[in-house]
């Protein structure tokens, strides 16, 4: 165990086990990690040995606050994601990581789907895809009412999977994902009949670890 313990050793063992509880989708032991890593980097901020990864993970904090907003469950999301953009200093926003978090967050603000999964797939790190993979069934959802009740009376398939951040070789799971959330397919399963649509949270539940 390295609670209690105040140095730079302590805080690459906590960065390596936030990597790896978000590699493997755990949320609840990442936050853990986070909360540890937070107290770390203020009392060793000046070791600069010790911060060297301070924004990387920041950039993730971000991320994860943005996640809980958007979370009923958990009231303190905004003012936690308020908190840390003021403190920002003006090097940590010039950042590279810690302004692709930024990005996102501003994307997730503005609905702007199509920018959010341009940003998913440029990614500085791996973990920061695991964690935008908890936003992508809220951003994906709010995108299909979109564009259902935007282009009337179809819209194709490809174009939809397309914007919805879904790679070619998952259109045929994707196609299923439509149906599950109200999308009324044609006969060759080349469009959405969008003018019959009602669209509605998948019926596909994935249970994650949040809060």
């Amino acid at each position: 165990t390295v609670q209690r313990i105040f140095n730079d050793f302590a805080i690459r063992v906590y960065e390596s086990h936030a990597r790896v509880a978000l590699e493997e989708r755990d949320l609840n032991e990442y936050n853990q990690c986070q909360t540890q890593l937070k107290e770390l980097y203020s009392s060793l901020s000046n070791n600069q040995k010790a911060v060297v990864n301070q924004n990387e993970f920041i950039s993730y904090r971000l991320i994860y606050y943005v996640l809980l907003t958007s979370n009923k469950k958990y009231e303190g999301g905004s003012s936690d994601l308020f908190d840390i953009m003021l403190s920002l200093t003006p090097e940590q926003k010039q950042n590279k990581i810690v302004a692709h978090a930024l990005k996102v967050r501003s994307a997730v603000a503005d609905f702007n789907y199509h920018v959010f999964f341009l940003l998913q797939n440029d990614c500085p790190t791996p973990e920061m895809v695991y964690l935008m993979d908890y936003l992508v069934p809220i951003v994906r959802l709010f995108a299909l009412h979109r564009i259902c009740k935007a282009i009337r009376p179809n819209v194709s398939v490809d174009f939809v999977l397309c914007e919805l951040g879904f790679e070619k070789d998952e259109f045929e799971h994707g196609a299923q994902w439509l149906e599950s959330c109200g999308c009324v397919l044609s006969k060759d399963r080349e469009s959405v009949q969008t003018k019959d649509c009602v669209v509605h949270e998948s019926d596909w539940k994935e249970q994650n670890s949040l809060i």
